[in-house]
């Protein structure tokens, strides 16, 4: 798990800077402390407070603003015991997860 979280961090550096927002998920809520960045929504983990359709509205809210975040997603479940090897382009645990 190390391993990815450091090529994570290490890639992410190019693209933000400590204090930018950041719009961080599906299970990504520790990157913000990490990066030192401010979450783009309301909160550091959406699938965890939000319903599809809040996730949807807050999205929606946010593209109200000037800049856009950078994004980034998660392709690895980490409750997998293979890590980093179960690496999923299309993972999608955060899609109806109410």
């Amino acid at each position: 798990m190390a391993e990815v979280a450091n090529e994570m961090l290490n890639e992410i550096q190019k693209y933000v800077e400590s204090g930018d927002t950041l719009l961080a998920f599906i299970e990504l809520p520790m990157v913000h402390y990490l990066t030192n960045t401010r979450p783009y929504l309301s909160t550091s983990w959406p699938k965890l407070l939000y319903s599809d359709n809040l996730f949807k509205e807050q999205l929606y809210c946010s593209a109200e603003r000037k800049t856009l975040p950078v994004v980034i997603r998660q392709k690895v479940n980490m409750g997998l015991t293979n890590r980093p090897e179960n690496r999923m382009d299309n993972y999608t645990e955060y899609i109806n997860s109410s």
